[in-house]
Order: structure tokens, then sequence, then C-alpha cells
């Protein structure tokens, strides 16, 4: 048998002889977040007792408060710093987001917020002089009410490989609740993870939530040498959670920034699994690295199909795949009159309740038009909206 204070153990099978055993448990309201000793009794009354051996977690099923991050000009102890505002019933009270040892001055440009699929946990980041920089912030038990705090900033102290697009992002596998972080720098393309429980965090000398290690991603982009000085390198990163709770599965798609033409960038994509990557997929050859966001991937929210959309140089028409055909078809009918026609940027965004995807492009022309197709599930109805001209 096995007990644990504050926890319903309801069930405790033995697989063999040697073996982990594998317990289904219940939290009680009473049990509080972090590490829970767990003592086993065999039934000759012998026991032995494993410290942390569960770990606690929220999994809430009430109203989150609403968080937003934003970069400001304004000094704080002499260093320019992010700051955050919340909402929960009526804005709270402004606050900033702890600055580095070292301090430095922020870039206006590149900030992400992911929320935790289950916890009461966003995670920020940004890029900074030289650098990028990730906090976690978690809501913690504070007597009958709750705190919320900020991490102290893992500096990631390698020159990001760009300055003037998102060449990094974050996301929450959906079953496990770990997160994913890949970021580009000049040294390549890498990920590291952020765990939630005591058990792996305690083997790497930190208490949850913890960064693990960099791990170099392989890819095609090469890294910086004295023969290639000027790149390629990682232009943009973006990342996407398979929305299943059972899932682990996270899209990666990320593009270089070429720097011979304006129409040589490369997409790439490929999936993580909870434990690895992929083998890498080449989508385009002919994407734009200098203009907007140039490519996007979500889920269908019904089958949890994986799409990819971009938008290559000189083309008025976008192109898609689904994750399990990447990497191309086109898109007939989408956008644009002409295949001449630049397209700036591309949005997808999901229904939640059916497998409708609705696919978003802005011309790169005057006058410049915003237009919308949507997905039915298995292609894409002949014919676009065409919304008014949003300023070019």
């Amino acid at each position: 048998t096995a007990s644990a204070s504050g926890i319903a153990v309801n069930s405790l099978t033995i697989d063999s002889s040697g073996t982990l055993a594998k317990a289904s448990v219940t939290t009680m309201s009473a049990a509080a977040p972090g590490g829970v000793d767990v003592t086993l009794t065999n039934p000759d009354g012998g026991t032995a007792q494993f410290n942390s051996a569960l770990t606690v977690l929220w999994r809430f099923a009430g109203r989150a408060p609403a968080l937003t991050v934003y970069e400001d000009p304004r000094l704080v102890g002499g260093v320019k710093i992010p700051f955050d505002l919340f909402w929960n019933n009526g804005w709270l009270p402004e606050g900033n987001i702890l600055p580095p040892a070292s301090g430095g001055v922020y870039s206006p440009y590149g900030m992400v917020l992911k929320a935790h699929p289950f916890l009461f946990q966003q995670v920020m980041g940004h890029v900074k002089t030289n650098s990028f920089e990730f906090q976690v912030w978690n809501q913690t038990s504070a007597g009958t009410g709750y705190s919320m705090g900020w991490t102290a900033p893992l500096t990631v102290a390698s020159t990001p490989s760009v300055f003037g697009h998102q060449n990094f992002d974050i996301a929450f596998e959906s079953s496990s609740g770990n997160g994913l972080l890949v970021y580009g720098t000049y040294f390549g393309l890498f990920y590291q993870r952020l765990y939630q429980d005591a058990v792996t965090c305690n083997a790497l000398s930190a208490t949850p939530p913890c960064w693990s290690p960099a791990v170099q991603i392989t890819t095609a982009i090469p890294s910086y040498s004295p023969v290639t000085p000027n790149g390629p390198f990682v232009n943009r990163v973006r990342l996407v959670s398979n929305p299943d709770p059972a899932s682990n599965e996270i899209l990666l798609a990320y593009q270089d920034n070429c720097q011979t033409t304006l129409k040589c960038a490369k997409l790439y994509v490929r999936s993580w699994n909870g434990t690895g990557f992929s083998s890498e997929l080449t989508a385009s050859n002919v994407t734009t690295p200098n203009n907007g966001m140039i490519f996007d991937i979500n889920y269908t929210r019904t089958t949890k199909k994986g799409m990819l959309a971009w938008v290559e140089y000189n083309n008025g028409t976008a192109k898609y795949c689904l994750w399990s055909f990447c990497p191309a078809s086109s898109l007939t009918n989408q956008t644009g009159t002409t295949t001449t026609t630049n397209l700036y940027d591309v949005k997808l965004t999901p229904d939640p309740a059916s497998d409708q995807m609705a696919l978003t492009t802005l011309e790169n022309s005057y006058p410049g038009k915003l237009k919308t197709q949507i997905w039915n599930g298995s292609l894409w109805p002949a014919g676009a909206y065409s919304g008014s001209n949003p300023g070019g």
C-alpha cells in the first residue's frame, strides 16, 4: 500500500519485482503544491519512505487572472525593463518584471508571452542587448489569497541571430505541462526545456520550475564561421502546441534570412514529440526574409491536425500543408489578383469548436487588401472574403 499526506491513493500496481510501481492518485483540495513524501508499506509490515516522490501541481477549473507584458522606455533602478499588468475583474496596479543582475537595455521587439495549459503559469521572453531573456510567472499559495511573482531571469548570453524579427518562441506540452524554448543565435538553433517536477529539477540542482541546459538542433541553417560571416542565420521561429491534452507534440517552423537576395529565404518545419525533434523538412526555398510574419502554424481543434501556411516572393497565392503531408501544396483562389502581388503577412486562426481554420493575408501594395479564406476541415472552398483596405 502507499500513503502520503494530503493525497488519496486510489490504487497501486506493481509491474514486477525490481521495477517501478504505478499508482493512480487523487489530490485533495487541501493538498499544497510541491513535493510530497510517499510511504510504501509491504504486506509483511516493512516500510520505505521516498522524499518528494510525488509532485502536486495545480490544474485549475476556475478563472485565472489575465496578464499582459510590454516594453517601456522608463528606467527602474537605472535600467529599462519590461512591465506587467494583470486583469482580474479589473486592472491591478502596474508592476515591473525582475531585471537581470547584469542590467542592460532592452530592445522594443520580439516579446513573447505564453500561458501554461493547466497551471497558473506564464513564460515571458524577449531580446535584450546581445542576449535573450526568459522569465516564469507563477501564482503561489499565500494564506487565504494568492501572490504572484516572477522567477529569476534565465539569460541566454549568446548574440541573437537577428534583432529585427522574432527569432525565438515558447510553447508548453499539453500533456506533461513541460515547456519548450527554441531560439536562434549566430552559433545555431537551440532548445531548452522548462521542467515542472521536483525530481527532474532536483537532478539539475534547481527547484521547479527549472530550465534544462541548452541543446543544439541540427539544421541546414549554418552557424557563424569566418567563411560565412554574414549568414544566413535563423530569422524567425514559431512554436505551437497540439491542443490534445494527451499529446506532447509541438510543431516548430523557422526561416533563415538568406542574406543574398529578397527571395531566397528558406522555410523549415519539424515536430517535437516530448523527447526530441523529427527530421527537418524544407517547405519553401523562396520566402522573403524582410517582410512581416510570412508564415504561421496552428492546429485544428476537433481532429487536432497541424497546419503550416506561408507566402512567397512575387506570388499572390499563399501556400499551405498539413503536417502529415508537408512540405507543400498550393492554396487556390486565396489572395492577390496576379502572380506578382506580394503578400506581406499570414495568420492562421482555428475555430475553437470545429475543424475550420481561417487564413488571413495582407497584400504588400497600395491599396493593400486584407483577405480571409476558411478551411472547412478538408479543403479550401473557392473564393475569399476581401476586407477593406487597412492602409497598405
